[in-house]
């Protein structure tokens, strides 16, 4: 009888401390699992942070922003167009330099230099420092203009640029066709800068030039909103970050408790 009691109870105790340690064991897990997915979210935040923060600038500042060409009645140009066909250049609404000329000193310049071209490392005082601009059918530059006040809001541009005059009058032909080659391809666009003359803000369209011996002035032109290329400055969304992170999120977290629930599975077979 003595025997049986203690048996009964060294099994009381077996069976407490096999069931006290099956609770450590969870508990055990429980917090493994936490530090786990916390590193997990951590990681994937900061590889979202860098790519953010890599694509858009510290500032209020637009780089590489879309330009696009129109006709003077803002429809849609067909291609490839004439070295005599009037045009203009739109932006997205509202868009403005990082200050304003009345109070900052800000202008608005156009530019036109050649592919893959850093536009952000182009100084404008009167007219760029590298490359070309926008004229109108007048023959005058497009720029310095002056921004809204205050908002810095950029004016429409004028609905009679035209590639022609400027083209033919300052024999810039050879150097658009790739210095006598049959086409060369040239960044175009609106660009604003400080009162030293350096760019923080510019919107872009890509423009190809090609030799046409029926066109008067020997050139026909075609052109692409925006940078194809992506500039020196290609942007990541938050409309693709996030959703990335929240399935790196999601799925980190499946994976531990599909790796836990097999643990507690080999546990209670064992």
């Amino acid at each position: 009888s003595h025997e049986r009691a203690n048996m009964t109870t060294n099994a009381g105790i077996e069976s407490d401390g096999t069931r006290a340690g099956a609770g450590v064991l969870k508990t055990q897990r429980r917090r493994g699992t936490r530090p786990t997915l916390v590193l997990l979210i951590a990681l994937v935040t900061a590889v979202a942070a860098a790519l953010l923060a890599g694509a858009t600038p510290a500032s209020a500042s637009t780089i590489d922003g879309i330009a696009t060409i129109q006709t003077p009645t803002l429809g849609t140009l067909s291609y490839p167009a004439g070295s005599t066909t009037q045009f203009t250049v739109t932006l997205p609404t509202g868009a403005a330099c990082s200050g304003d000329t009345a109070t900052d000193g800000y202008h608005v310049y156009s530019y036109l230099v050649p592919q893959n071209t850093n536009v952000a490392n182009v100084t404008f005082v009167s007219q760029p420092s590298t490359g070309y601009g926008l004229f109108k059918s007048t023959g005058g530059y497009v720029g310095p203009i002056n921004t809204a006040p205050t908002t810095g809001v950029i004016p429409s541009l004028p609905n009679n640029l035209e590639w022609g005059p400027a083209v033919t009058s300052h024999s810039w032909l050879s150097a658009l066709l790739d210095n006598g080659g049959t086409s060369g391809v040239w960044e175009a666009g609106v660009a604003c800068a400080n009162a030293s003359g350096v760019v923080t803000d510019y919107w872009n369209t890509e423009i190809t030039f090609t030799s046409n011996g029926s066109d008067p002035d020997g050139f026909v032109w075609s052109g692409v909103p925006g940078d194809p290329n992506n500039g020196a400055n290609p942007e990541v969304p938050y409309a693709i970050v996030l959703p990335v992170l929240a399935v790196g999120v999601l799925g980190g977290s499946i994976l531990i408790r599909r790796r836990r629930s097999a643990r507690v599975g080999s546990s209670s077979a064992a």
